[in-house]
């Protein structure tokens, strides 16, 4: 009986395929409800629970394009309000993209590339614990995968769809549109066996405007509903890049003094893209080495030129964080996931292959790169890295949630500091009065305006100053705990002294004394 030796194959790389996105699952799902929200995780989830009484969220400024929210807001319909509803897109959209990379992989290169890849990002620290959260990017980076793989098969119209859904999920998609449209030239250019092939594809375009109408028009659909949503708003707030602006102080020159510093920072994020310190020399090396050699041979194969494309668009992605003021934080790099995933994969193949030609051990060295990846993996998934989430920082507010809920009066008031955004999400539907508080004495001046009401105070155990000044004393009533025992957060009622009073009695006596 004979068999189809491609048919094998083709069972066996779906099997490999299958095998990474459920390991990838596996890994994400570990820990998955560990943590309580960020800051911002927190501000996003209390705006979709806000949509039930303020759909067009014009009581808020939204500094965000709409597609995320709403997807949270649908994700809560289904699964209810809890932070692991909330957090199932971004597991989705992970997921969706090891599968994504791997499409994208063997369009590009080759299948031993894409299944490599595949499980390169399925086993990305930085995948694993952003798909766990509530922030943004993971949606975009999965937007920014779709757009890739609709370009690389000459879809345009769903390239430009791709685009202008990664837009409206959040404004970072601005830089990605370079890459997308790049890599798109370059796949579909004659044979792609030079740079030339690819500015004849672009001369011919601008003949043929089928392409750049297919993928305009597709771009327009997602991104003009989102100006309109955001139209609608105008009269009584500022449109989100407005807001934006006046959130993050805009986009400036950082200062030249400061750009060294500013690259090793970035750069210190860099080595959480791989779990491994061998696998980032690999990838380092690699990549070296592949652009070496193939422009020794004059650049003139395609897989140079995306090689060269996806290399220069990290490094000058990494250089213009640097150069602008943008805000030095983890999830800005989670778009270069998929590139590193394919760059390194492309190392390992061109690594397994001079192995095996040289008689080396092909199945010891596979699986030694494969178990490098393994082990970052799950060192990301037992919160083994600090990117992602607040790890730790945050847990037991659950808890404060639940005790000033049953034992805090309705009327309560609550001062905050270092909580605001989270008390819109843990506190969505009470009644308490929100605070800010700046110093002691400031804390003071505020608790005597209404001394007749409760008042309390959450202070976190990695608080940077303390509430302390005369006329007022704290009194613990609650400690929450984290997963280790350790206190993470104590609730105090806020008690003024007798002498605190004085000062505003006397001054309402000679008030009432006075002609």
């Amino acid at each position: 009986m004979e068999t189809n030796p491609t048919a094998g194959c083709a069972r066996s790389n779906r099997l490999l395929l299958v095998a990474a996105i459920l390991c990838g699952v596996f890994l994400r799902l570990l820990y998955f409800n560990a943590d309580r929200f960020h800051a911002d995780e927190a501000l996003y989830a209390g705006w979709a629970l806000r949509t039930r009484e303020d759909p067009l969220l014009i009581g808020v400024p939204v500094d965000k394009p709409p597609l995320y929210l709403y997807t949270l807001v649908a994700s809560t319909r289904i699964w209810g309000s809890s932070e692991f509803a909330l957090r199932l897109p971004n597991l989705a959209a992970s997921t969706l993209g090891i599968a994504l990379v791997y499409r994208l992989g063997r369009r590009l290169y080759s299948q031993a590339t894409a299944l490599w890849s595949a499980w390169f990002v399925a086993l990305s620290p930085f995948d694993i614990l952003f798909a766990r959260t509530a922030f943004t990017d993971p949606m975009l980076v999965m937007w920014m995968l779709c757009a890739l793989c609709a370009a690389a098969e000459g879809r345009w119209f769903w390239a430009g769809a791709g685009l202008g859904l990664a837009l409206a999920t959040k404004q970072h998609a601005v830089l990605l549109i370079p890459l997308v449209l790049a890599a798109g030239l370059i796949q579909n250019s004659q044979a792609g066996r030079s740079w030339t092939a690819a500015g004849r594809r672009w001369k011919a375009a601008g003949r043929n405007w089928r392409p750049a109408v297919a993928a305009m028009t597709g771009f327009a659909l997602p991104y003009g509903a989102t100006v309109a949503w955001d139209s609608v708003r105008w009269a009584q707030r500022p449109g989100y890049w407005t807001q934006s602006a006046l959130s993050y102080g805009g986009l400036a020159w950082a200062p030249l003094a400061r750009w060294g510093e500013r690259a090793i920072e970035w750069l210190d994020w860099t080595r959480y893209l791989v779990g491994s310190p061998l696998l980032g020399v690999l990838l380092l090396g690699g990549c070296a080495a592949l652009l070496i050699r193939g422009w020794k041979l004059g650049a003139r194969t395609r897989k140079t030129q995306l090689d060269t494309l996806f290399v220069a668009y990290a490094l000058g992605y990494l250089g213009l964080h640097t150069v602008l003021q943008f805000s030095i934080w983890d999830r800005y790099l989670l778009p270069l996931v998929p590139l590193v995933g394919l760059m390194l994969a492309r190392t390992v193949c061109a690594a397994v292959r001079g192995a095996a030609v040289r008689g080396a051990a092909h199945n010891v060295l596979t699986a030694a790169m494969l178990l490098l990846a393994v082990w970052g993996g799950w060192q990301a998934a037992h919160n083994g890295y600090p990117v992602g989430g607040e790890h730790w920082a945050y847990q037991g507010l659950d808890q404060v949630a639940t005790y000033l809920k049953q034992n805090a009066p309705p009327d309560a008031v609550l001062y905050h500091h270092w909580l605001r955004w989270h008390y819109t999400y843990y506190l969505h539907g009470t009644d308490f009065e929100l605070r800010w508080w700046e110093s002691g004495e400031h804390l003071r001046r505020e608790a005597m305006r209404t001394p007749e009401r409760a008042q309390y105070i959450v202070l976190p155990d990695w608080r940077t100053q303390e509430p302390d000044a005369e006329g007022i004393r704290l009194e613990p009533v609650y400690e929450a705990r984290r997963q280790d025992g350790s206190v993470s957060l104590r609730v105090y009622r806020i008690e003024l002294e007798p002498a605190a009073q004085r000062p505003a009695a006397q001054s309402a006596a000679r008030t009432e004394a006075s002609p």
